[in-house]
């Protein structure tokens, strides 16, 4: 996810939210994909060869699209959005993007948002992220099968799909702060 919140909104600004929402798509995809899908490989091929294959999907999925990817459209003479560049002598129409503040990361480490910001984030990120780990854990540990944990945690992550449809719209539609206060 660090990657695509650190690129997708430097292309989009009028809709950050639902562009991250279709972005961090896969995220939420892959908890009610992957479960059943290695349950079936570790039952038929072992959970060592299980890694192996898993290992490699990882490395086509994250780190070959690495070479392609853009930081900001800058770098590929477009702009966010998709606007067109002024024409020069042109009236200026105004840019959303022209319109944020931007710090550097150390003017960014320095400011009381950014560490309020950040420990709410962290703090937040151990139960999104303990929770999803320990889930078929949990459900083996009280008699359920495996198949039938892997279930639990596919209905687990299509309502992680549908939850970040819900944020990207909210987000494109209220302040960003007052969004993460309703977080």
């Amino acid at each position: 996810f660090l990657l695509v919140g650190a690129t997708v909104p430097k292309w989009f600004v009028r809709k950050r939210g639902s562009a991250l929402a279709w972005a961090s798509l896969a995220g939420g995809a892959s908890a009610f994909v992957m479960p059943p899908v290695m349950t079936w490989l570790i039952e038929g091929a072992g959970w060592r060869n299980s890694w192996l294959v898993l290992g490699g999907v990882v490395f086509l999925c994250t780190v070959l699209p690495a070479f392609i990817i853009y930081r900001q459209p800058e770098d590929v003479g477009l702009l966010p959005d998709g606007d067109p560049h002024p024409v020069p002598g042109a009236p200026r129409r105004p840019n959303a993007a022209a319109a944020e503040v931007h710090f550097t990361l150390g003017e960014a480490v320095r400011t009381r948002s950014f560490w309020v910001l950040a420990v709410g984030l962290a703090a937040g990120s151990f139960c999104l992220n303990g929770l999803p780990a320990s889930i078929i854990p949990i459900y083996t540990d009280r008699g359920f099968s495996r198949e039938t944990a892997a279930w639990a945690f596919t209905l687990y992550g299509s309502m992680s799909t549908a939850a970040r449809f819900f944020w990207g719209y909210l987000a494109d539609k209220m302040h960003i702060r007052r969004l993460l206060l309703l977080l």
